[in-house]
């Protein structure tokens, strides 16, 4: 398979806190990755490495057989990554459609004709078309956790970082955000996401990778992750 990720010992430190040590990471093309850990564990850390948000103090990131390291984030988007973020980033006072639209703006290569039927399934799922002129701060908070995933693929992200997708989802939401991760996956895209919430992981997760002091701590599938005894320690508590 091609690898679509890969880094090679990502270092960061804050003051004399190690938030990445030796970090080897690898991601396939078409594949989804969930990433887990408890707090601290490093898991935004390698996120803002990979997007080009922290420097690093040593290591390589790259993306799609390019060493990126050095690239801003804007080189790193015209690359095809995207990155959602906790903190919502659309523009409160602009309708959907134009959020859609300023998002579209990043993007350096026009839509093929699999993307655009990803994009309108998207749209459909998410039931965006009775309120594409309604203003962001209008939204619900679902709907602006949708809409910024729709405005990264609008960018001509094809390599997805999702940063905890469903924090503050009602259940069904949770399933429905479930249900568009699969989407992009069927459509081609590779879809790695940190999350905390465990039945949303068990509904996507193909491998894990458990992060644990700035280390990868344990890599599997689903069933060998959440049966490992040590990673039940440190995730679960038990």
């Amino acid at each position: 398979m091609e690898k679509i990720i890969e880094t090679n010992n990502l270092n960061k430190k804050f003051g004399g806190v190690s938030a990445l040590s030796d970090v080897n990471f690898k991601v396939e093309k078409n594949e989804i990755r969930c990433v887990i850990g408890p707090n601290g564990a490093g898991k935004s850390t390698l996120f803002k490495a990979l997007f080009g948000l922290t420097k690093l103090d040593g290591g390589t990131v790259i993306i799609k057989g390019i060493e990126i390291s050095k690239f801003e984030p804007s080189a790193r988007v015209r690359l095809g990554l995207g990155m959602t973020f906790q903190t919502i980033r659309a523009y409160n006072n602009l309708s959907v459609r134009e959020n859609i639209k300023i998002a579209s703006g990043f993007s350096t290569r026009n839509h093929s004709d699999e993307k655009s039927k990803l994009l309108k399934e998207l749209i459909e799922l998410f039931d965006f078309s009775i309120n594409s002129n309604f203003p962001a701060k209008n939204l619900a908070h679902h709907h602006l956790q949708w809409l910024e995933i729709l405005m990264i693929i609008h960018t001509g992200a094809d390599v997805l970082l999702l940063d905890e997708p469903t924090a503050g989802l009602a259940e069904k939401e949770t399933g429905m955000t479930a249900d568009a991760v699969k989407l992009c996956k069927k459509y081609g895209l590779t879809i790695i996401v940190v999350e905390h919430d465990l039945k949303f992981i068990k509904q996507i997760a193909e491998k894990i990778t458990v992060m644990h002091q700035g280390r990868v701590f344990y890599e599997g599938n689903l069933q060998s992750t959440l049966n490992n005894a040590e990673v039940k320690n440190i995730y679960l508590g038990h």
